[in-house]
C-alpha cells in the first residue's frame, strides 16, 4: 500500500508545485472504521469545476484510488483546494 499512496502523494504535490507553487499542506491519519484519511491542500483556486480531470497525472491517481479501493473528495475550501482521499485498510 506504501508504493501506491507515495505515487498519488508524488503527483498531487508535483501538480501544486507546477499549477500554484508553495504552501502544500500534506496529512495522513488513521479514520474511524479502519481507514486512512490521506489530505492535500493548497491555496490554489483548483480546476474549473466545469472541465474534468483529464490529464495523465490525474488519471492515473484515479486509476491507482480504484486499484486501492480509495474514495476521492475534491473541495474548495475557504484558504484554497483540497484533495481527501479515503483509503480502506486491509482487515487482518
Amino acid at each position: 500500500m506504501a508504493i501506491p499512496l507515495a505515487l498519488i502523494v508524488n503527483e498531487l504535490v508535483t501538480n501544486v508545485v507546477k499549477h500554484v507553487g508553495p504552501p502544500c499542506e500534506i496529512r495522513l491519519r488513521p479514520e474511524v472504521g479502519n481507514a486512512l484519511k490521506l489530505t492535500i491542500a493548497d491555496t490554489g483556486k483548483g480546476p474549473p469545476q466545469d472541465q474534468p480531470r483529464l490529464g495523465l497525472g490525474m488519471r492515473i491517481v484515479d486509476a491507482v484510488c480504484t486499484q486501492l479501493g480509495a474514495r476521492v473528495e475534491t473541495k474548495r475550501v475557504s484558504r484554497g483546494y483540497m484533495i481527501e482521499l479515503t483509503v480502506p485498510l486491509a482487515q487482518r
